[in-house]
């Protein structure tokens, strides 16, 4: 059972990856002028590979975080790469942020700019407006994501803090055209939210004074809106890779094993641990059936991080969660694990959770429920062996959840 789940989430990450997604939405025509690139995000190394073998780009910039590039592969002259922050914005991030301006400012109205963006963009490449401080960005990053802040309300408040981002970086490049790829990692595929939209003005901008008050930020400046850039979105941007192309993907192959597969969808938020146990209810019911299923969904859960905790994810929170309403039954395996490979501190993607969990973890003296409460629960898993470990998949559609139900 562990070898189809891992299958099935294989089959999911190999649907999203750039040289599968990437090429049909890539013009071939030759462009008169100089073509710029900036890649930035967990899968920029692979998207840069592939722009950079099907079109000729005079200059680019690839910015991405640390074990994320392809193996093997090293751009060519002429395009720089930097390794940044994440997912708190460090120096390198303000470094590439500056660069990225700057490549932007040096084109001209017959030149354009290709920006392939993906997850993970929004700490990588920071440009802070006046009056914020790079401290300031950390400090209010770090507090968001332990407050269990969704990704659209972190990403509102960066752009909010940005000259970079919510269309900052196209607008540096006018009167250059900006043609934007994205491979999204934002539940309901939200182009202008996706690494805070540097090509992108928000579509629908989320009010910073609500997601202020909410999570009692102590904000250095006032943040009226930067007047956003004005483009015609239509035009210039592909969505390239969704979480629903990896479900559609595992769902045809869950087929092939002899699953029905029902996909919960591709957008679920909420507390990691309530959606754990909600899915695990619903397996439960479903096992009634007597029939083999596939339950699958994506989207991002949001953990609240006590003080002391110690290891884990959003994934391994779900599992956990997921494992103690399942309470040992016979008829359900899961995995749950993030499609970048990586699982909030953790090294490992995600975590396996079958019929023996409970029983295994006493077994080695974890009490399951108060690791929960105290946010250890990727050292729930560590101490069984029941972690997916991956290594970096060089793509970002967010998390990937299979229930194989027999």
């Amino acid at each position: 059972m562990r070898e189809r789940l891992r299958h099935l989430f294989g089959v999911g990450v190999a649907a999203v990856q750039a040289d599968r997604c990437l090429p049909p939405h890539l013009d071939l025509t030759p462009w008169p002028g100089r073509t710029a690139m900036i890649a930035v995000g967990k899968a920029a190394g692979a998207m840069a590979r592939v722009a950079l073998a099907t079109l000729k780009i005079d200059e680019g910039l690839v910015v991405i975080p640390a074990g994320h590039m392809p193996p093997g592969w090293a751009p060519p002259p002429g395009t720089d790469v930097i390794v940044a922050g994440h997912p708190v914005p460090d120096q390198a991030s303000l470094a590439a942020g500056e660069a990225a301006l700057a490549l932007a400012a040096r084109l001209g109205p017959d030149d354009r700019l290709l920006a392939l963006v993906s997850g993970g963009g929004s700490a990588l490449m920071a440009a802070p407006r006046a009056g914020i401080t790079l401290a300031d960005k950390q400090r209010i990053t770090r507090s968001l994501l332990a407050a269990g802040a969704t990704i659209a309300e972190i990403n509102a408040v960066r752009a909010a803090l940005s000259r970079i981002k919510g269309g900052g970086l196209a607008a540096a490049a006018s009167p250059a055209r900006v043609f934007t790829y994205v491979i999204s990692d934002i539940p309901g595929d939200d182009w202008t939210a996706i690494a805070s939209g540097p090509t992108l003005a928000p579509r629908s901008p989320i009010p910073i004074a609500a997601v202020v008050a909410r999570y009692g930020l102590d904000l250095p400046t006032d943040l009226t809106p930067i007047a956003p850039f004005v483009h015609n979105v239509a035009a210039q941007i592909r969505l390239c890779a969704t979480a629903g192309d990896a479900l559609a993907a595992m769902a045809r192959a869950a087929h092939q094993l002899g699953y029905a597969p029902h996909i919960l969808g591709d957008a679920i938020e909420g507390d990691a641990a309530m959606l754990g146990q909600a899915h695990a209810l619903h397996a439960r019911a479903l096992a009634e059936q007597g029939t083999p299923i596939a339950l699958l969904s994506g989207g991002e859960t949001t953990v609240s991080v006590p003080k002391s905790a110690g290891k884990g994810g959003r994934n391994t929170c779900y599992s956990l969660a997921h494992a103690i309403a399942l309470d040992g039954h016979p008829a359900v395996h899961t995995l749950a694990a993030d499609s970048d490979g990586i699982d909030g501190r953790m090294t490992a993607a995600g975590a396996f959770v079958g019929p023996d969990t409970l029983d295994r973890l006493g077994s080695v003296g974890c009490a399951p429920r108060d690791m929960l409460a105290r946010g250890d629960s990727g050292s729930a898993f560590v101490a069984i062996g029941d972690l997916l470990v991956t290594g970096p998949t060089c793509t970002n559609v967010n998390d990937l959840r299979i229930s194989l139900i027999n």
